[in-house]
């Protein structure tokens, strides 16, 4: 059954209660050498990193006199490395595939909104550079977040493919991910989480190919995932359904009921789908805990009642613990 109102993208969490929080994030990029590089960036410090050899031509300022004269050898001098810390760069992915648009009652890009205004007020508060960009839907365009006009261009990205209309090639269809403009903002210290509910294909491996990249030169990818299947596990329970079509797959006007060996079937394969991704995406940079944000299996699950569940879930989520510190 079609919504009646749209589905509300103010998150229900205000900024009061996310006050003491902060991004749990490194700041720090690998400083190329010592010499004209031993300075500050944007006017802060830097931090040491490791000893290593002396390669010599580089300035000599870099040598730790006491590490080398430990090390025993005349020519054995041993430098410091550094990292400076610069302004880090937080990017937002959005999955927008047309399944995000699922459930009816409380779509995951909704809740997927929600997280994300959550992120963005945290970061700002940090004076962090944010980008939001769609992944799987859209022109790809990473959106820049610079105050209230920035929430309200994301707001109007996630409303548009929420009202999209769609025809049935468009649900069967398999989108391809659009990540050329947001390489361009892959900075050495930034910091990459994609809200998602790591079911979609990748056929050409744009995504993947992507992943490993933004996991490299000091930079992390943090998955939050969204499972919608409770809720949805509930509602299969409740009454006969007819299956949508989707991503290159058609059931017909067909209804169906869903007996327990059906259901624990469709269990079985979204796991297998989420273990493939993890293997596919995984690097030393990658964070993404085995816990994501779960609808209640409830099949009432509304809007209203989405919100006040959201309250609750946010806070207590493994991956968005991982984000967080608390300030003082």
């Amino acid at each position: 059954m079609a919504a009646t109102k749209p589905f509300p993208l103010n998150a229900p969490i205000g900024a009061t209660a996310l006050r003491n929080l902060r991004l749990h994030l490194r700041k720090y990029a690998p400083s190329a050498g010592l010499g004209p590089h031993l300075r500050r960036r944007m006017g802060q410090s830097l931090e040491f990193r490791e000893y290593r050899d002396y390669s010599f031509g580089e300035d000599i300022r870099s040598v730790d006199w006491a590490a080398s004269a430990r090390k025993g050898g005349k020519w054995d001098l041993v430098a410091k490395s550094f990292e400076a810390e610069e302004r880090r760069t937080l990017i937002v992915l959005l999955d927008c595939r047309p399944a995000m648009r699922l459930p009816v009652s409380v779509p995951k890009l909704g809740v997927a909104a929600w997280i994300t205004a959550c992120l963005l007020q945290v970061a700002l508060a940090e004076l962090d550079r944010v980008f939001v960009a769609p992944v799987f839907g859209g022109d790809g365009r990473a959106i820049r977040i610079e105050g209230s006009a920035g929430f309200a261009c994301m707001q109007t990205m996630v409303r548009d493919a929420l009202d999209a209309a769609l025809t049935n090639d468009d649900w069967q269809a398999v989108p391809k991910a659009q990540l050329s403009d947001v390489e361009r903002h892959l900075r050495p210290a930034a910091a990459v989480v994609f809200v998602t509910d790591a079911l979609g294909d990748d056929p050409d491996g744009a995504l993947a190919g992507f992943v490993r990249r933004a996991q490299k030169g000091f930079r992390s990818f943090h998955v939050v995932e969204i499972d919608s299947w409770p809720h949805e596990r509930a509602l299969l329970k409740a009454q006969p359904f007819r299956l949508r079509a989707l991503a290159g797959k058609s059931f017909g006007e067909t209804m169906f009921d869903a007996p327990e060996a059906y259901l624990a079937q469709v269990e079985a394969r979204l796991a297998e789908r989420r273990v493939t991704f993890r293997a596919r995406w995984g690097g030393q940079g990658m964070i993404w805990p085995d816990e994501p944000i779960r609808y209640p299996a409830d099949a009432g699950f509304d809007a209203g009642s989405a919100r006040a569940w959201f309250r609750t879930a946010l806070p207590e989520n493994r991956a968005w613990r991982a984000l967080m510190s608390r300030s003082g």
